[in-house]
C-alpha cells in the first residue's frame, strides 16, 4: 500500500442555473509538503474532471474553481502551476479558476 500524501474534494456547483463547475479543495499531509505533490494532485483531479473519468455523469463540467487563503502561498503556487488564473480576492481569500470547456 502506498503512502497517503493528501486528499482532494470536489463539490459540483451550478452557475447561471446551467453551468456545472467543480469546486476543489485539497489537503496535503504535513510530512509530505514541499515536494510538489499538491500540483500533481491538482493536475490529476483536473484531468479527471476534463475527461469525465471522475464520474461519467459529470462529464459536462465547465471548469474548476479553488478558494485559497492568501496566507497559503504554497497552495497558491500549486494552483497557478496547474493553469488556474485569479478571478477575485478579498482580505483573506483568493479565488482561482481553470476553464475546461
Amino acid at each position: 500500500f502506498g503512502l497517503t500524501i493528501g486528499t482532494a474534494r470536489l463539490d459540483i456547483v451550478l452557475r447561471n442555473k446551467k453551468e456545472r463547475w467543480a469546486d476543489i479543495s485539497i489537503t496535503i499531509e504535513p510530512h509530505t509538503r514541499g515536494r510538489g505533490y499538491a500540483a500533481h494532485l491538482i493536475a490529476a483531479v483536473v484531468e479527471q474532471c476534463a475527461t469525465g473519468m471522475w464520474r461519467p455523469d459529470n462529464s459536462d463540467i465547465v471548469g474548476v474553481v479553488a478558494h485559497v487563503r492568501i496566507a497559503n502561498a504554497a497552495s497558491l503556487r500549486a494552483f497557478v502551476a496547474c493553469g488556474f488564473v485569479l478571478v477575485s480576492y478579498s482580505d483573506e481569500m483568493i479565488t482561482l479558476e481553470k476553464i475546461l470547456r
